[in-house]
Formats: structure tokens, sequence, C-alpha cells
């Protein structure tokens, strides 16, 4: 059948998709190439951000795998957490290098950089007015980097590395083991390399040097202060070792040449020299196929709003974002740099939609989903059973929290809808059931609310066992979570269970809970944040009613999100974020680091702005002015402020001179992710239901006044498709078009919602297998 373009309602063919083959490890998928209409230059060059010293801010690598590197784009360190890490183990604290007339090019020398997606280079003046160029690559999962030192002058030249090998949280000052080869030098732990312990990182390190001639050895620990981290008293100092210095020359007449340094971690010394080795042969073919990766990263999924600085924003947190999406211990996103490098479940489940679902990137979100499925607790008898993990890490898997299980819930639904993948569906079905007895059995009261202890939701600061923000035992967003993970679990039920009865006995704990809910948590013009272990409504006015809207849209009415939104305006929202707290409370505390008052993590939930909240505030029906005014925030944070080309976890609750603030984590994944998925599911209004009869494609755009237009790329079922919204002509109404790669079958419906036009394109005819 011939393509068919129509106006506003469309009926398009019906097709299932089923699900895909999920490599062990997490893989861009490839895409059709839908040209967007914007000239507007879109590569990796384009994203530079210039860091001065003036105005210093941080960077951050990772390799996809299990290694990073991070540090000042200028100036030294400012953390313990700065430098090069594998697994969570510091290998590498830095380097320097010093030439023959004694000058010393490191990070005081530094007096700008510019920082990419795939490279920072880092511009240094000697004292002869020369300037040197370092070029700083990683390299992917290869546990190593490059470091180039362009343009430096004729004569002998020496490498002086520190290292500082410890485990992410700890110091010390370890003995080591310190070894010159064929021109490498090699470093390990001496108690790592005499363990009969696995280890569950690479406890040697190679350094291979360019022109090289031999190593000086002079082993010295070097206390250093670290001063982000000396704010927080929480590792504000270390003692890197210097071990010596690998000594080189650049010889006559050759006015001036390139040093090139290749470090490489490995499980043992003859392995790190090999690595290194190799590294140095494929350098500029690493380099390449990481550029090239990141390359199709950002076009795979490009946004654009028609304002080149905003789109250079978002291109920039989907770089960021995909730099948490490692594979550490299996497939998993780690929850923030630097003290989160692990796979917390709640984070995790949270990040996929705007991560992952939103963008078409189903494969990744199948392979994390199933990854941490396997660590689901399954024991009857405990009181967990059925629960996913709060976290798993290189050393362990841990269970406290009750919402994570919910939010993974959520994040499959979404998945499933948007996939069509009836496959995984069926796959993780017997999943959800069990988080589904588990709680009945073990956690749910007679009004079939889901109880919890006081530190077991997102606001966890100081645990079950000194909670700073206890919100026992009954939160609002639990609630939501729980009632929508019952709702998935009828349909997964009804679709791939043999038991006929279970469909319908979810459903109506599914509407016992909603009555009840709306019972219970509904106050005269407001709802209540949790209910108390003895029944009563708390009085403390804080973000959750969000949550909740965003975890289970249809336990609301279009009046009670209005109604959430307005009194979130009123006392919670403010132009550099959404407070924990309300400001009037007398728990309310103002800033996150004010040692001599208090310790930090009291602040944590009970005053400090979360960045991720701005995302629910969105999606939860806001004011569109208001609205905006968040995302406008966050996109100029990931520009202008603190660490390059991402967001923060929180800010202070009071405003302060500068939002470069080091409280909380310099690189937050939900901060990002919300992002992403209110300019997917809010400003596009892309909704997507593909488990419907027939399947269900809707678009309802509200495009700030700020933006021109908004298109982005993403995948519906296994279909590439083009989303393109202009605003209308003299005020006429949105113009929506939607290309997808291949004719659709009939049987889908595709509608705009709102009023608009609404154009259906198809870039090639549809292959013959499809169904």
């Amino acid at each position: 059948m011939a393509a068919r373009f129509a106006f506003a309602w469309i009926l398009i063919g019906f097709f299932t998709a089923g699900a895909l083959a999920a490599e062990p490890d997490i893989i861009s998928e490839s895409r059709t190439e839908l040209q967007m209409s914007s000239s507007i230059e879109f590569n990796v060059d384009s994203l530079a951000i210039v860091v001065t010293r003036d105005h210093p801010r941080e960077f951050i690598y990772t390799d996809k795998g299990a290694a990073h590197l991070a540090g000042e784009a200028v100036g030294p360190d400012t953390r313990s957490y700065h430098g090069f890490y594998i697994a969570m183990h510091e290998i590498l604290d830095g380097w320097s290098l010093r030439l023959e007339n004694g000058a010393e090019i490191g990070p005081e020398t530094s007096l700008s950089a510019t920082v990419w997606p795939d490279r920072i280079e880092r511009l240094h003046r000697l004292p002869g007015g020369q300037l040197v160029t370092e070029v700083i690559t990683l390299f992917d999962r290869s546990n190593g980097f490059r470091v180039l030192y362009q343009n430096v002058p004729a004569g002998r030249f020496e490498l002086i590395p520190r290292v500082d090998m410890r485990f992410l949280w700890s110091t010390g000052q370890p003995e080591y083991r310190i070894e010159w080869r064929d021109g490498f030098l090699l470093i390990a732990r001496e108690d790592e390399i005499a363990s009969t312990q696995p280890l569950d990182h690479p406890p040697w390190l190679a350094i291979a040097v360019k022109g090289a001639e031999e190593f000086r050895e002079k082993g010295t620990y070097h206390k250093t202060i670290y001063p982000k981290d000396a704010a927080r008293r929480a590792m504000g100092e270390a003692f890197p070792y210097i071990p010596g210095r690998i000594t080189g020359r650049i010889p006559p007449p050759v006015p001036e040449a390139d040093i090139e340094i290749i470090f490489a971690a490995d499980v043992t010394a003859d392995a790190a020299a090999a690595s290194a080795r190799r590294l140095r042969a494929d350098a500029d073919r690493l380099a390449q196929a990481r550029r090239d990766r990141l390359t199709d990263l950002i076009q795979n999924a490009r946004i654009q709003t028609g304002v080149e600085k905003d789109d250079h924003a978002l291109a920039w947190a989907r770089i960021s974002l995909d730099n948490l999406i490692m594979n550490q211990r299996g497939a998993g996103i780690y929850a923030g740099f630097y003290w989160f490098t692990t796979y917390w479940g709640r984070d995790t489940f949270i990040v996929l939609p705007g991560a992952c679902i939103t963008n078409g990137d189903f494969s990744t979100a199948e392979t994390v989903l199933r990854s941490f499925a396997t660590f689901q607790a399954t024991d009857p008898n405990n009181p967990h059973e059925g629960r996913l993990p709060n976290f798993v890490t290189v050393e362990q898997v841990q269970f406290a929290g009750i919402d994570g299980t919910w939010w993974f819930v959520r994040a499959l639904d979404e998945l499933w809808r948007r996939s069509g993948w009836d496959d995984f569906a069926r796959e993780m079905t017997p999943v959800v059931l069990r988080a589904v007895e588990g709680a009945l059995r073990h956690a749910v009261d007679e009004h079939g609310f889901l109880q919890h202890g006081d530190g077991e939701t997102w606001m966890d600061a100081g645990g079950e066992a000194h909670p700073y923000s206890p919100r026992g035992n009954r939160a609002i967003e639990v609630q939501a979570l729980f009632h929508r993970g019952l709702l998935t679990a009828s349909r997964l039920a009804a679709r791939f269970s043999d038991d006929a009865e279970l469909s319908s006995r979810y459903q109506h704990r599914a509407d016992q809970l909603a009555a009840n809910f709306h019972q219970y948590f509904t106050a005269d013009d407001h709802f209540t944040d949790h209910l108390n272990p003895d029944g009563s409504q708390d009085t403390q006015i804080r973000p959750n009613a969000l949550l909740a809207v965003m975890a289970s849209p249809t336990l609301f009415s279009d009046d009670q999100r209005r109604m959430i939104t307005r009194r979130a305006a009123e006392y919670l929202v403010k132009p550099w974020g959404i407070l924990s707290l309300n400001e009037e409370d007398p728990a309310f505390h103002p800033k996150h680091l004010d040692l001599a008052n208090y310790y930090y993590d009291e602040a944590y939930h009970n005053g400090d702005i979360w960045l991720w909240l701005s995302g629910p505030y969105v999606s939860a029906g806001a004011d569109p002015r208001a609205a905006f005014g968040q995302t406008r925030m966050l996109l100029d944070e990931i520009m202008d402020e603190g660490a390059v080309g991402t967001l923060q976890e929180i800010r202070d609750g009071a405003r302060a001179s500068s939002n470069d603030e080091f409280g909380g984590a310099t690189s937050q994944a939900w901060s990002l992710s919300e992002l992403l998925r209110t300019i997917a599911d809010d400003y596009m209004g892309l909704s997507v239901d593909l488990t419907q009869d027939p399947p269900h494609v809707s678009v309802m755009p509200n495009l700030p006044d700020e933006w021109p237009g908004l298109s982005m790329r993403t995948r519906i079922g296994v279909h590439d498709v083009l989303v393109e919204c202009r605003r209308g002509s003299d005020g006429d109404a949105d113009e929506v078009t939607l290309t997808f790669d291949h004719l659709l079958p009939e049987d889908w419906k595709i509608e705009m919602k709102g009023g608009g036009k609404m154009m259906i394109k198809s870039a090639k005819q549809a292959p013959s297998q499809e169904k």
C-alpha cells in the first residue's frame, strides 16, 4: 500500500514488535539516518566548552566499563576523588612534566582548558612565554588513557607520576612495588599483589613515555589537602606517592616535539605492560573510535530546539548521562560522581526512562533491568521478599529501600509500552509478580497501603538507624508506586499468566488502594506527604506528591494535579530548583554545608534543592512559564556552572551567590535523565502505548515561548522515528511531522492532541519480514 499523508487523526496498520536479543554488555543501537531539517552544526567539536582560571570547573570522563578519569579542568585538584579510578579504586592521582630549564608543566601552570565530549586540552604557558598544549584522552573499555604534550621545547624532560592506590572512601600510605622494565614503569601495592584473594580491580599500573631513557627512583609520600572535601570534612586529605621520575630527551636539532604518555592498568605486571604497549600502538585508532561512538550517540538521540546553546546543553546532558551507564558489575548506571559510583536500584530505575526509553535505546534498558532482576530477593521467609536491591557495589548487594522495586516496575512498564517487546515483558513477569506477592505477604496494611520504615524512601539520609527526615510508615509516592505496580502486574498477568484469577485480583487491589488513598491522603486543599504510624496525616510540606503523580498518573484527576502543582509553587518552587522541605518548617536547613551547626546529611532532605525534582514538577502540569523556568535553570547550569556539561545533585535551599556548589554529587544521573525525559514526555508531549489494541501513539506539544520548534529522534517499537514540531505562523496551531524509517502497517492509531496539524511520513518501504 502506498504511504498516506493526512492531518489530525490517522489510523495506520497494526504490528507487534518481538523482543530483540540483548548483548551482555551495553551497546549502542544502530539507527536509520533520518535527517533533521535544521542545518545547525552538530558534532563533537561543536560542543567545546572553555574553562578559565577565573571560573574553574571540573571534568569527568568514563570508559563505559569500570574506569573513570576526573579532575579540575584548570588548576590543582580540589577533591581526593579526582584521579584515575577503576571499580571504585583509585589507581593514579596525577602527573606533571618537568623540563630541562626547571619549568614544571602541571596543574598550576594551566591557563585555560577546552573540554570536548571526547577529550580535554589544557593550555600551559612556560616562563619564556612559549605555549604547550596538553591533550588528555580516555579510551573506551581499555582501563587506560593517553596524555599528549604538544610543542615541548628540546632538551631533557622528566615525567613525575603520583599514585594513590586505594578504595574510594579510604586513605592510607601503603607500601608499593616499583619495577622499571623495558621502558615501562610498573607500580602496584605490595599487599594487593601478595593477596591470595581475588581482587575486583586491576592492581598494576604501567606507565609508558615516548622518548623515555631511564627511571630515577625516589619514593616519597606527599600529604595533600583537597579544599572541597576538606569543606565537607570527609576525605579532605590523602597521601599520594611519588615513586620517582621517568627521564627522557628531545634532542637537537629538533626545536620542539610531542611527548606521549600512556597509563594502563591490568591484573599482572606483564599484562599491564602489554596493555600499555597495545594502547600506545592503537592510541589514534582508539581515540577515533571513542569520538565516533560519541558522535553516533548525539546523532541517534539528537534534540533541536532552534536555540543553539540549548541544543548543545541537551547534547551534553545526553553525553554526561551516557558517561554514567557502565559495566562495573554487569550492566548498570552509576547514581552519580563521585561517591555514588555504584548501581543504586532506585536511582537506576528512575533514570531509565530519560536515559534510554524516551530516546529509544531499548536494548540498554532491557539489559539493565535484566541485570538487576538477577539480584531480586526470592526467599518467602525474608521480609524483603520480592525486593530489588537498593544498591549493588563491587562488594555487596543491599535491600534497604521500599520504593526501588516499584520504580523498577514503572521502568519496565514504560519500556514495554514504548517498545512493544512482549517477549521481555513475559520474561520479567515472574519478577513483578514475586514483588507484588512479597509486598502483600509482608508489608501491606488493611487499607492496601504499602508500609515501610522511616528511612526507606528516597529521603533516606541517616538510614533506618538515624533517619534525618523520617517518613514512616506510609509515604505518598510509595503508595502511588505500588498502585502503578499493581496495575502493571494485572496487565502482565492478563497477558502472560496461566492463572485466570490473578489479573482481576491485582486490579481489585489497585482499586482498593486508590479508593483508600483519596480518603486518607487528601486534606482540604492538598495531599499529605505521608501517614504516620498512628494513621494521622503528617503536616510537613514536601515535594513528594509531585513524585506520586509521575509514578502513577491515573491515580489523580486533572484538578488534583493542578492542586498539587499550585501547592508546590506556593511553598517549594524556587528559581534555583525545588526545595525538599518548606522553608518555614522548623526542620528546614538553608545550607547543605554548615558544619558548625549540623552534619550535612541533616540538610539533605530537609531544605536542600534537588535538581531532579524539576522533572516531576514539569510533568505534573505546572504553569508553563514556571515549568520552563526550571528547565531553563538546568540548561544554563550544564553550559555555564558546576562540572562541565553535566548537572549536580543538589543546591542549597537558600539562594547561594553561585551555583558552583560542591556539597553533593558533582554529576547526578537522575538530574540529567529527568531533564531529557521532560523534553520528550512534556515539551514534545509524545505518548506511546504499543500494548494497547490497537497500538496507540499521540503527540501533544507544549512548546516553550523561547523555542521556535522542537525536533527529536527516537524509536517506537522497531521503527526509528523523527518527531518535528514547528510553531504555527501568526498564532496558528503547532504543526507536527512524524517521519518513520519504514511504512507502517494499518492498525496503528496516531493522533494529535490539543489541536494542531499532523503529517505522517515514511522514509522507506516496509521490509518484507515485518508483521
